[in-house]
């Protein structure tokens, strides 16, 4: 078993975030090239509601190198732009299959409110 990073995160409203991350296990990279990537920012931990999705498919997970296990979690201005809330909770998972995805981040999301438009 796998204990996921803490960590939390600040978002800027109207503002692009790029999030470098590199997946190691035992200080060893794990090869990402056909694993499936997604981070969800919900409201609670066990809200049914999804905040924000990232993944390949939409643009905001890059893989930079997935043979060593970088990637980066990549947010424009226009997905911040409408987040209105003051903190929820996301999590990272690699999904080797359903049954086998392993949760390697977590933690809270604050958005610090945007005044210029």
């Amino acid at each position: 078993m796998i204990t996921p990073n803490e960590y939390d995160i600040t978002i800027y409203q109207n503002a692009a975030l790029v999030l470098p991350l590199t997946f190691e296990i035992s200080c060893m990279p794990v090869d990402l090239t056909d694993m499936p990537i997604v981070m969800q920012i919900r409201p609670t931990y066990s809200s049914q509601e999804v905040i924000l999705e990232a993944t390949e498919e939409n643009g905001r997970v890059f893989k930079t190198d997935p043979v060593n296990g970088m990637f980066e979690i990549r947010l424009t201005g226009e997905d911040t732009k409408g987040m209105s809330f003051r903190l929820a909770v996301y999590d990272v998972l690699i999904n080797k299959g359903t049954e086998n995805a392993i949760r390697i981040m977590q933690g809270t999301v604050r958005v610090s409110r945007g005044v210029s438009r």
